[in-house]
């Protein structure tokens, strides 16, 4: 995300115009589109190679639930996987 999106998006969530699940879903397209980490598990995609579904890289994993939890994402990482389709579990 460029700066000033960042900045908008902070002022948008500062003034209670965007919820913190909308920003972690954008914030979660945004950086997976620039090949970079997720954080709050929200993108996945076919591996073309297993042809499984499975969710984009996400940085720190094992923090993975937490995260959601502190953006009001209810559903865990292995609940929202079963609805997108796959097997998810966290990491050890």
């Amino acid at each position: 995300m460029n700066p000033s999106s960042r900045r908008a998006m902070g002022q948008h969530l500062a003034d209670n115009q965007v919820s913190l699940k909308n920003y972690a879903y954008l914030y979660d397209r945004v950086k997976t589109g620039q090949a970079e980490l997720q954080l709050y598990g929200t993108q996945a995609a076919d591996n073309p190679m297993t042809g499984k579904t499975d969710f984009l890289p996400i940085k720190d994993e094992w923090k993975l639930d937490a995260r959601r939890a502190e953006v009001n994402i209810t559903s865990t990482s292995k609940e929202y996987a079963a609805r997108m389709g796959f097997e998810y579990a966290l990491p050890i």
